[in-house]
């Protein structure tokens, strides 16, 4: 297996581990704000947790992106090249 394709492995399997992140982290998450805590320490928590699901959505976005950028661009130069090679084959 090339370097590449290694790389790209690499990058999915990043893709992977990022989604368990996030859904680890928005395990604890609520959606609905408790009108019962007159502390306000539950809005805190749910703040905190909305930062770093964010933080995450950023890094998942632009590896993903990156992941699918780099497979086409691998893909394409692999068709190129069987083309390219196909055709001195025959």
């Amino acid at each position: 297996m090339s370097v590449p394709v290694m790389l790209w492995i690499v990058l999915a399997i990043a893709v992977a581990i990022l989604f368990f992140w996030r859904r680890f982290a928005a395990g604890n998450d609520y959606d609905l704000v408790n009108m019962h805590d007159t502390t306000g320490m539950s809005i805190a928590k749910q703040e905190a947790t909305a930062k770093q699901l964010a933080q995450i959505d950023r890094i998942m976005t632009i590896t993903i992106i990156v992941t699918v950028v780099y497979g086409v661009a691998l893909g394409g130069f692999y068709i190129y090249d069987a083309f390219i090679n196909g055709a001195k084959l025959s």
